[in-house]
């Protein structure tokens, strides 16, 4: 899963490539997939998964968060992850 930390920067990468001549999405359309696809993340996805991992796409390169399987999560950046968790709800 590539994660960013916020909906917000969601929402200006989006405005980026518009500029850059790309479609546009509305900001409530980001903000609610941004959201949701946290919360299916940690309910759905995590649990059935054999094996996972969660990457910060933050900065323009991907760097791990954590990654685990269906019954053990190992956390590498805490703050980041807590992060994640805390906007699914």
């Amino acid at each position: 899963y590539v994660a960013l930390p916020s909906a917000a920067l969601a929402v200006n990468r989006v405005a980026l490539r518009v500029k850059l001549g790309g479609h546009n999405i509305l900001q409530v359309d980001i903000e609610r997939r941004f959201q949701r696809s946290l919360h299916n993340l940690y309910a759905l996805y995590l649990p059935l998964a054999d094996r996972w991992t969660v990457l910060d796409n933050a900065m323009g390169k991907l760097k791990p968060i954590a990654q685990g399987t269906a019954s053990r999560t190992y956390v590498e950046n805490i703050d980041k992850w807590l992060n994640l968790k805390k906007l699914c709800s």
